[in-house]
């Protein structure tokens, strides 16, 4: 090879496996391959790799069955059956194309990023290993394994270094719980370490026969609990709650082990509409409303005030004709 390329290639022949190192002045990577071929083209001076390669970076190791190096852009072309593998995921495709200089893969076909919390799936992917972000430009599917969320969306990212990830456009969070609570607004943000969620802007929260809609919505995956703020509401059929701030909980059940929905808090300014058991309409105002729920409905509702101190009642949502 020519000096003046930078390059330095070692061959070492041993049991029939060529072992071949690259040396870069300013980074270096190691190529294992049992076969190559080098090829003059309009591209410039290429290195094939017919029967497979492993490129090892630093911590970060690429494999594949076939693969094309570019000596004048020092990158790789990498196809068929592309695992990357680092201390802290490994990503699956059908191909990659990695820049030694930029330490950058983008991915393209069938990708999945695994981790021991994250399962991620697009179609495209573009992982930079400093500091350890990958980013999804397209339609993109992240699920926390231990919480049991999967948020979808039409671009996404996550940071392994600080263990957090964004969904801004078009995210739908499912909370699968026994009955699925889905969630949609126009940004996502995962925070791993935190053990939440943050959806912000036109938030939506649907349950079974419930919807809550407010501003921003903070969610705790190892409390199942969550707060919304900014001009909160919940509709029920007919029946209406509003505050400054909702808090909601989900409860496992001891009898049935099932995990739904138990109650939620309305807080400051709460007021509420709803239907009473014989049909009537009910407005009441205070400082503080508690609403039980039982397979889903409205099973009681707890009020407190300044001007009445108690207030208990069993409501029922309106019957369906």
């Amino acid at each position: 090879m020519n000096s003046s390329k930078n390059i330095v290639i070692f061959l070492i022949l041993a049991s029939h496996f060529l072992f071949i190192a690259f040396h870069f002045f300013s980074y270096a990577a190691d190529i294992e391959a049992p076969k190559m071929e080098i090829i003059d083209s309009i591209e410039g001076r290429l290195t094939v790799f017919p029967q497979g390669i492993i490129i090892t970076d630093k911590d970060t190791k690429i494999t594949g069955k076939y693969a094309t190096f570019y000596e004048r852009d020092n990158r790789a072309e990498i196809y068929d059956s592309v695992l990357i593998e680092n201390p802290q995921f490994t990503i699956n495709a059908d191909t990659v194309f990695y820049s030694f200089r930029e330490k950058t893969s983008r991915l393209r076909g069938n990708v999945i990023v695994e981790s021991e919390t994250l399962r991620i799936e697009t179609a495209s992917l573009i992982f930079e290993q400093s500091p350890n972000i990958v980013t999804a430009p397209t339609d993109v599917k992240i699920r926390e394994k231990k919480q049991r969320l999967t948020i979808l969306g039409k671009k996404g990212m996550f940071n392994f270094s600080d263990d957090n990830g964004m969904v801004d456009s078009e995210p739908v969070l499912y909370i699968e719980r026994d009955d699925t609570t889905v969630v949609r607004s126009r940004q996502m943000i995962l925070e791993n370490r935190q053990s939440r969620f943050i959806a912000i802007n036109d938030v939506s929260v649907q349950t079974r026969q419930t919807i809550l809609t407010c501003d921003t919505l903070v969610f705790y995956t190892n409390q199942d609990y969550g707060i919304a703020q900014g001009n909160p509401r919940i509709t029920e059929k007919e029946n209406l709650l509003a505050g400054n701030t909702i808090e909601f909980y989900f409860i496992e059940s001891a009898q049935s082990g099932h995990t739904a929905l138990s109650h939620i808090k309305v807080q400051e300014q709460a007021h509420a509409t709803y239907l009473t058991q014989d049909g009537g309409l009910l407005k009441v105002h205070g400082n503080e409303f508690f609403v039980y729920y039982e397979d889903g409905e409205i099973r009681q509702v707890n009020v407190f005030s300044d001007s009445l101190a108690y207030v208990t009642g069993t409501f029922t949502p309106k019957q369906e004709l």
